[in-house]
C-alpha cells in the first residue's frame, strides 16, 4: 500500500473556515489571510520585539518536541525548524541596528526592499541552506515570507501563534476526545470487564472469552474502544459515531461457530498487542485504517469459504466475479454501514485522509484471503530483505500492518493451549458444518471439511507448521510477537502427542481387527 497523508493537514482543504493546513501530522494550522503590516520607521523598530517571538516560537517547537507524540522523521524535521529559528534569532539580532544606521539616507521604496531582505537573511536563507528539511516544511516555512505575495505573508509573530494555537488545540482536542470515550465507557461497564480489559496488552492474559460473558456477548465495542483510546486516535475518530458504527458491526456478526463476533474483538486485540509493541513507528491514520479493518475483515461471514461460493454459484460470487469473495463483501458491509449518518466516525479526516484510510482497510481486508497467502509472504520476505528491520526505514508501513492484519486473522491457535483449543473445536465444527452441505448438494467436499475423513489434530498440525507459524516468524525482527510464538510451539507439542497417541490407537485398532479376522 502507499504512503499516506500523515494528519488533519497533509494537503489544503476548500472552502472551511478560512484556515491553510499544511504539512504533516503536527504541521501547524495558519490563517489564510494575514494582517496587513505597519510601514516604514514603526515596522522597523518592530524587529526587536519580533526576534524576542522567535524566542517563543524555540521555546513552543521544544514543548512540541517533548510532549507530542511524533514519528522520528517528524520529529527530525522539527529539529531542523528549531535550528532555522535559532539561526533566525542570532540573524535578527543584529538588524535593528544596522537598518536604523542607514534608515534616513534611504527612500521609501528601498526601505521595503531592505526590510524584506533582512527577513529572507534571518529565516528563508537559513531554511534553503538547511538541506535535510523535506520540501513540505520547506514550503510551510517559506510561508512566512513570500515576495511579491502580501496576502501569502507570514510575521513571525504568526509563527509564534501558530505553534502555541496547535500545542493548545492538541491538548484540548485530546483531552476532550478522552473524556468522551472514557464516559462512553464507563456508564456500561464494572469493576469485572475493566479488570478483563486490563490485560488488553498480553497476547497470555487476554481471554476474549471471558470478555464474551461480561458484556453479555458484546465484547467487540469496548475492545475496540479500549484500542482506540491505548493509541490515542480520538482525535482522528469521532467518539460517538465510532461506538456506534462498531455496535452496528457487531450486530452484523452472525452466530456462526468461528467467524463470529469473539473472532472479530480477539484479533483486533492480537491486532493491538503487536503494533503497541512499536510505538510511535506507525502514523495515527496507518493506526485507524488497521483498526477499521481489523473490526471489520470478517463482517457478515456467512460460515462458508469462498470456493463454496464459487461451487455453487450464488449471488455473492456472480456479485463479486468469484474474486476473494467473502473478503469483498466485508469490505462492502463495512462502508455501507459506515456511510449511515449515525455512524459516520471518520468525519475529523479530510478528504484526502479519508481515501488514504479506505484504499489501506479494502487492501487489508482483501489481504485475509488465505488464496493470496504465499504469493503476499513471498513479497513480504523481499520487502524485508530490501528495508531492513527498521519499520522507520520501510517505503510504507501500511505493507507492515498488512500483514499484521492478516496473521492475527489465523492466530487462534497462538493464544494459550486451553483458548486455542477452544478456537480449534469452533472452527472444525464451521468447516464440518460446510462439508456436510457440501455432501447434500452433491458437490465435492472442500478440504478439511470431510468430518468422516479429516484428522483436526493432524490438519492443526499441518496449518500451524506452514502458516501460522511462518506468518509471525517472518514479523518476529519487526514487531515483539514471542508470546504468540512460544504458543504455537507448545500448541505444537501438544499436538503431537495427540497425534501420536491418536495413531497409536489406529494401530491397536487395527491390530485387533487382523486379530479378529485371523480367529
Amino acid at each position: 500500500p502507499p504512503p499516506i497523508p500523515r494528519g488533519p493537514g497533509s494537503r489544503p482543504r476548500s472552502g472551511g473556515s478560512g484556515e491553510r493546513r499544511v504539512g504533516h501530522r503536527n504541521s501547524l494550522i495558519i490563517p489564510a489571510h494575514s494582517p496587513g503590516s505597519d510601514e516604514g520607521l514603526e515596522q522597523v523598530k518592530a524587529y526587536p520585539q519580533r526576534s524576542g517571538d522567535i524566542k517563543e516560537a524555540c521555546a513552543a517547537v521544544e514543548g512540541l518536541l517533548a510532549n507530542a507524540a511524533l514519528l522520528p522523521k517528524e520529529k527530525s524535521q522539527l529539529n531542523l525548524v528549531l535550528d532555522v529559528l535559532h539561526s533566525a534569532q542570532q540573524s535578527l539580532a543584529e538588524s535593528p541596528q544596522r537598518i536604523m544606521q542607514n534608515h534616513a539616507s534611504r527612500p521609501t521604496s528601498s526601505r521595503k526592499q531592505l526590510q524584506r531582505k533582512s527577513t529572507k537573511q534571518a529565516l528563508i536563507e537559513q531554511i534553503d541552506q538547511a538541506e535535510d528539511i523535506d520540501v513540505t516544511t520547506k514550503e510551510f516555512l517559506h510561508m512566512f515570507a513570500a515576495d511579491g505575495q502580501p496576502h501569502k505573508r507570514k510575521t513571525l509573530r504568526q509563527i509564534v501563534q501558530a505553534i502555541m494555537f496547535m500545542s493548545r488545540l492538541r491538548t484540548s482536542t485530546n483531552d476532550t476526545a478522552k473524556k468522551a470515550f472514557v464516559h462512553s465507557t464507563s456508564m456500561e461497564v464494572g469493576d469485572t470487564l475493566k479488570e478483563a480489559l486490563d490485560s488488553m496488552g498480553s497476547v497470555q492474559q487476554f481471554d476474549v472469552f471471558h470478555v464474551d460473558v461480561v458484556t453479555e456477548h458484546h465484547p467487540l465495542v469496548p475492545v475496540a474502544m479500549s484500542v482506540v483510546s491505548s493509541h490515542g486516535l480520538q482525535s482522528y475518530i469521532s467518539p460517538g459515531k465510532w461506538r456506534a458504527f462498531v455496535a452496528q458491526i457487531e450486530d452484523l456478526y452472525a452466530d456462526r461457530p468461528y467467524h463470529n463476533r469473539l473472532h472479530a474483538a480477539d484479533v483486533t486485540q492480537m491486532v493491538h498487542v503487536i503494533v503497541a509493541s512499536k510505538p510511535r513507528i506507525f502514523s495515527e491514520l496507518h493506526l485507524v485504517a488497521t483498526l477499521f479493518a481489523t473490526v471489520c475483515h470478517d463482517v457478515g461471514h456467512p460460515g462458508v469459504t469462498n470456493s463454496f461460493h464459487v461451487n455453487t454459484a450464488d449471488d455473492l460470487a456472480i456479485t463479486y466475479n468469484d474474486k476473494s469473495v467473502n473478503e469483498n463483501m466485508h469490505c462492502a458491509l463495512s462502508y455501507r454501514t459506515q456511510l449511515k449518518d449515525s455512524c459516520q466516525c471518520f468525519e475529523p479526516l479530510s478528504r484526502e485522509q479519508y481515501t488514504a484510510v479506505r484504499k489501506l482497510v479494502v487492501d487489508f481486508i482483501l489481504g485475509t484471503d488465505m488464496v493470496s497467502h504465499f504469493d503476499n509472504m513471498k513479497q513480504f520476505k523481499h520487502a524485508l530483505e530490501e528495508f531492513g528491520t527498521d519499520i522507520a526505514t520501510w517505503e510504507s508501513p501500511g505493507m507492515v500492518l498488512h500483514w499484521v492484519v492478516h496473521a492475527a486473522d489465523i492466530s487462534s491457535t497462538a493464544r494459550p493451549l486451553h483458548t486455542a483449543d477452544r478456537w480449534t473445536g469452533m472452527l472444525t465444527k464451521e468447516f464440518f458444518d460446510q462439508g456436510d452441505r457440501e455432501r447434500e448438494l452433491g458437490l465435492p467436499i472442500s478440504p478439511l471439511c470431510d468430518r468422516h475423513t479429516v484428522s483436526t489434530v493432524n490438519a492443526q498440525i499441518g496449518f500451524v507448521n506452514f502458516i501460522v507459524k511462518p506468518s509471525f516468524e517472518v514479523l518476529a525482527p519487526l514487531c515483539e510477537v514471542q508470546e504468540a510464538l512460544d504458543n504455537l510451539n507448545a500448541y505444537l507439542v501438544e499436538y503431537n502427542g495427540r497425534l501420536a497417541k491418536e495413531k497409536a490407537a489406529q494401530e491397536k485398532e487395527k491390530a485387533n481387527g487382523e486379530k479378529e479376522r485371523a480367529t
